[in-house]
């Protein structure tokens, strides 16, 4: 007997809702998802991107790539953001080469902004891999 009196209590007839309060509602909403849509982009966007810099498959360079997204990520530009990603479907042996000083960085990296921000903070946050290049020389 009480559940059906709170099944009857529970459903509200739409005539109960006055149309101008549910327009600025549906206004309102339209317009947080329009801008949720065009932040969600962005941010969906470099969480792909930080999780392919943390998930490589090497160990060193899933650190190495994970920490710099990590710190510089959240700052980038969007054309910063198409070097990184860019950056990300090189292989991982050649990368962690040019990183470690082991090979030339070709020249259509040594240019591209976010590929010296990432051998710069590589040499200033993580010096054993400059060890490792000096032993290797």
């Amino acid at each position: 007997m009480k559940t059906a009196m709170l099944q009857k209590a529970m459903v509200v007839p739409l005539r109960a809702f006055r149309p101008s309060s549910g327009m600025v509602f549906l206004r309102a909403d339209l317009q947080r998802r329009c801008f949720v849509a065009n932040t969600g982009e962005w941010e969906g966007r470099r969480k792909k991107l930080l999780y392919r810099s943390k998930q490589r498959g090497w160990l060193e360079l899933d650190v190495l790539m994970g920490s710099f997204a990590d710190k510089y990520l959240g700052s980038f530009s969007e054309q910063q953001l198409d070097q990184f990603d860019k950056l990300l479907d090189c292989e991982n042996p050649n990368l962690f080469k040019w990183l470690s000083g082991q090979e030339e960085v070709p020249v259509e990296w040594a240019n591209h902004d976010v590929y010296r921000l990432l051998a710069a903070y590589v040499r200033d946050e993580h010096p054993h891999i400059a060890k490792a290049r000096e032993q290797g020389k």
